[in-house]
Protein backbone atom coordinates (compact mmCIF):
# COMPACT_ATOMS: atom_id res chain seq x y z
CA UNK A 1 0.00 0.00 0.00
CA UNK A 2 1.25 3.47 -0.88
CA UNK A 3 2.16 6.00 1.76
CA UNK A 4 -0.43 8.68 2.46
CA UNK A 5 1.77 11.41 0.99
CA UNK A 6 1.81 9.60 -2.37
CA UNK A 7 -1.84 10.60 -2.92
CA UNK A 8 -2.63 14.04 -4.26
CA UNK A 9 -4.98 16.21 -6.27
CA UNK A 10 -3.53 18.31 -9.06
CA UNK A 11 -5.05 20.51 -11.76
CA UNK A 12 -6.36 18.63 -14.79
CA UNK A 13 -4.37 19.59 -17.89
CA UNK A 14 -4.85 19.30 -21.63
CA UNK A 15 -2.41 16.36 -21.56
CA UNK A 16 -4.91 14.44 -19.37
CA UNK A 17 -7.88 14.88 -21.68
CA UNK A 18 -7.66 11.64 -23.68
CA UNK A 19 -7.35 9.54 -20.54
CA UNK A 20 -10.19 11.36 -18.79
CA UNK A 21 -12.42 11.03 -21.88
CA UNK A 22 -11.84 7.26 -21.86
CA UNK A 23 -12.85 7.13 -18.20
CA UNK A 24 -15.85 9.40 -18.66
CA UNK A 25 -17.20 7.25 -21.48
CA UNK A 26 -16.83 4.01 -19.49
CA UNK A 27 -20.25 2.47 -18.76
CA UNK A 28 -19.62 2.22 -14.99
CA UNK A 29 -19.07 6.00 -14.85
CA UNK A 30 -21.59 7.17 -17.46
CA UNK A 31 -24.49 5.40 -15.78
CA UNK A 32 -24.33 7.69 -12.72
CA UNK A 33 -23.89 10.99 -14.58
CA UNK A 34 -26.58 13.43 -15.64
CA UNK A 35 -25.09 13.35 -19.13
CA UNK A 36 -24.76 9.69 -20.01
CA UNK A 37 -24.30 9.71 -23.79
CA UNK A 38 -20.95 8.85 -25.36
CA UNK A 39 -18.96 12.05 -25.40
CA UNK A 40 -16.96 12.91 -28.52
CA UNK A 41 -13.42 14.25 -28.30
CA UNK A 42 -14.61 17.59 -29.73
CA UNK A 43 -17.34 17.87 -27.07
CA UNK A 44 -14.83 16.91 -24.36
CA UNK A 45 -12.21 19.47 -25.44
CA UNK A 46 -14.90 22.16 -25.77
CA UNK A 47 -16.08 21.40 -22.22
CA UNK A 48 -12.50 21.55 -20.88
CA UNK A 49 -11.76 24.87 -22.60
CA UNK A 50 -15.02 26.39 -21.34
CA UNK A 51 -14.39 25.29 -17.75
CA UNK A 52 -10.81 26.62 -17.88
CA UNK A 53 -12.21 30.14 -18.38
CA UNK A 54 -14.59 29.92 -15.42
CA UNK A 55 -13.63 31.28 -12.01
CA UNK A 56 -16.44 29.23 -10.49
CA UNK A 57 -15.07 25.80 -11.48
CA UNK A 58 -11.98 23.73 -10.81
CA UNK A 59 -10.98 20.39 -12.38
CA UNK A 60 -8.56 18.12 -10.53
CA UNK A 61 -6.91 14.76 -11.20
CA UNK A 62 -6.61 12.32 -8.30
CA UNK A 63 -3.28 10.47 -8.34
CA UNK A 64 -1.14 8.10 -6.35
CA UNK A 65 2.59 8.19 -7.01
CA UNK A 66 1.84 10.05 -10.26
CA UNK A 67 -0.58 7.33 -11.43
CA UNK A 68 -3.93 8.86 -12.45
CA UNK A 69 -6.84 7.25 -10.57
CA UNK A 70 -9.82 9.58 -10.89
CA UNK A 71 -11.29 13.04 -11.25
CA UNK A 72 -12.67 15.61 -8.81
CA UNK A 73 -14.45 18.74 -9.92
CA UNK A 74 -15.74 21.70 -8.00
CA UNK A 75 -18.37 23.86 -9.70
CA UNK A 76 -20.71 26.71 -8.84
CA UNK A 77 -18.07 28.14 -6.52
CA UNK A 78 -19.59 31.37 -5.24
CA UNK A 79 -17.47 34.52 -5.52
CA UNK A 80 -17.26 34.92 -1.73
CA UNK A 81 -16.40 31.22 -1.35
CA UNK A 82 -19.65 30.66 0.52
CA UNK A 83 -20.53 27.46 -1.28
CA UNK A 84 -19.90 25.19 -4.21
CA UNK A 85 -20.76 21.77 -5.54
CA UNK A 86 -18.60 18.77 -6.26
CA UNK A 87 -18.50 15.70 -8.41
CA UNK A 88 -15.97 12.91 -8.70
CA UNK A 89 -15.29 9.44 -10.02
CA UNK A 90 -12.65 6.78 -9.82
CA UNK A 91 -11.38 5.32 -13.08
CA UNK A 92 -11.49 1.66 -12.06
CA UNK A 93 -14.81 -0.20 -12.25
CA UNK A 94 -13.82 -2.05 -9.06
CA UNK A 95 -11.31 0.20 -7.27
CA UNK A 96 -9.24 -1.11 -4.37
CA UNK A 97 -11.05 -0.91 -1.05
CA UNK A 98 -10.54 2.47 0.61
CA UNK A 99 -9.49 4.36 -2.52
CA UNK A 100 -12.73 6.35 -2.58
CA UNK A 101 -12.20 7.40 1.03
CA UNK A 102 -8.74 8.69 0.14
CA UNK A 103 -10.16 10.70 -2.75
CA UNK A 104 -12.98 12.00 -0.55
CA UNK A 105 -10.74 13.14 2.31
CA UNK A 106 -8.30 14.89 -0.03
CA UNK A 107 -11.14 16.55 -1.94
CA UNK A 108 -12.91 17.79 1.20
CA UNK A 109 -9.65 19.18 2.59
CA UNK A 110 -9.14 20.92 -0.75
CA UNK A 111 -12.67 22.35 -0.76
CA UNK A 112 -12.67 23.66 2.80
CA UNK A 113 -9.00 24.44 3.41
CA UNK A 114 -7.60 25.49 0.03
CA UNK A 115 -10.63 26.92 -1.76
CA UNK A 116 -12.06 28.12 1.55
CA UNK A 117 -15.66 27.03 1.04
CA UNK A 118 -18.13 27.36 3.88
CA UNK A 119 -20.42 24.68 2.45
CA UNK A 120 -20.15 21.94 -0.18
CA UNK A 121 -23.14 20.45 -1.98
CA UNK A 122 -23.57 17.20 -3.89
CA UNK A 123 -26.29 15.97 -6.22
CA UNK A 124 -26.63 12.20 -6.40
CA UNK A 125 -29.05 10.06 -8.40
CA UNK A 126 -31.47 8.56 -5.87
CA UNK A 127 -30.75 5.07 -7.23
CA UNK A 128 -27.00 5.41 -6.54
CA UNK A 129 -27.05 3.85 -3.06
CA UNK A 130 -23.27 3.44 -3.03
CA UNK A 131 -22.63 7.15 -3.59
CA UNK A 132 -25.29 8.18 -1.08
CA UNK A 133 -23.70 5.93 1.57
CA UNK A 134 -20.26 7.34 0.71
CA UNK A 135 -21.47 10.92 1.15
CA UNK A 136 -23.09 10.06 4.49
CA UNK A 137 -19.83 8.42 5.62
CA UNK A 138 -18.03 11.69 4.82
CA UNK A 139 -20.53 13.64 6.93
CA UNK A 140 -22.89 14.98 4.28
CA UNK A 141 -26.49 15.40 5.34
CA UNK A 142 -29.61 15.02 3.21
CA UNK A 143 -31.07 18.40 2.31
CA UNK A 144 -33.62 17.86 -0.45
CA UNK A 145 -34.99 15.58 -3.10
CA UNK A 146 -35.44 16.88 -6.62
CA UNK A 147 -38.28 14.75 -8.01
CA UNK A 148 -37.83 13.46 -11.56
CA UNK A 149 -34.84 15.78 -12.01
CA UNK A 150 -32.49 13.72 -14.20
CA UNK A 151 -33.44 12.25 -17.57
CA UNK A 152 -31.99 8.75 -17.71
CA UNK A 153 -32.80 6.64 -20.74
CA UNK A 154 -36.54 6.73 -21.27
CA UNK A 155 -37.49 7.96 -17.79
CA UNK A 156 -36.77 10.62 -15.22
CA UNK A 157 -35.06 9.95 -11.91
CA UNK A 158 -35.08 11.67 -8.54
CA UNK A 159 -31.91 13.38 -7.38
CA UNK A 160 -30.84 13.73 -3.75
CA UNK A 161 -29.17 16.98 -2.68
CA UNK A 162 -26.68 16.64 0.19
CA UNK A 163 -24.63 19.24 2.02
CA UNK A 164 -21.58 19.43 4.24
CA UNK A 165 -20.46 22.53 6.12
CA UNK A 166 -16.90 23.48 7.01
CA UNK A 167 -17.53 23.14 10.77
CA UNK A 168 -18.83 19.59 10.41
CA UNK A 169 -15.84 18.72 8.19
CA UNK A 170 -13.37 20.12 10.74
CA UNK A 171 -15.08 18.13 13.53
CA UNK A 172 -14.70 14.84 11.62
CA UNK A 173 -11.50 15.52 9.66
CA UNK A 174 -9.06 13.67 11.93
CA UNK A 175 -11.34 10.62 12.20
CA UNK A 176 -11.85 10.51 8.43
CA UNK A 177 -8.12 10.93 7.74
CA UNK A 178 -7.32 8.06 10.13
CA UNK A 179 -9.95 5.90 8.49
CA UNK A 180 -8.68 6.66 4.98
CA UNK A 181 -4.94 6.78 5.56
CA UNK A 182 -4.29 4.94 8.82
CA UNK A 183 -1.94 6.77 11.15
CA UNK A 184 -0.35 8.81 8.36
CA UNK A 185 -1.52 12.29 7.50
CA UNK A 186 -2.22 12.82 3.80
Amino acid sequence: MARADAYRLRPLTRADLDLVLTWRNAPHIRRWMYTDHLISRVEHVTWFERVQTMESALLLLFECADEPLGVVNFVDIQAGRESGSWGFYLAAAEPPRGLGSKLGVLALAYAFERIGLRKLRAEVLASNARSLAFHHKLGFQDEATLPRHAHKGSCFEDVKVLGLGRERWLESKVRLERSAFGGEAP
